[in-house]
């Protein structure tokens, strides 16, 4: 496994949440001030990174979906 750079990895791991998330490739090279073609070397690169970074986003996403539906609720709730 590569493991990147530590002073790199702030930023990599940054955009693999970003991309995790549903941010395009571009929008995640913007939002780092990075290139594109930078953000993509390194999800090629680093993949395990990447593919840690949705496994985390996924779990967070759904450990927070109860809450989110609630709040949800709540809201039509007031505007009823």
């Amino acid at each position: 496994m590569k493991r990147p750079d530590p002073n790199l990895n702030p930023l990599i791991v940054r955009a693999a949440v970003l991309r995790a998330g549903g941010l395009s490739l571009r929008g995640t090279a913007a939002a780092l001030n990075r290139s594109v073609a930078g953000v993509h070397h390194w999800q090629m690169r680093f993949p395990e990174t990447f593919a840690a970074a949705a496994r985390e986003v996924d779990r967070v996403l759904a450990a927070a979906e109860p809450q989110i539906a609630a709040a949800a609720a709540q809201v039509l709730e007031q505007h009823r």
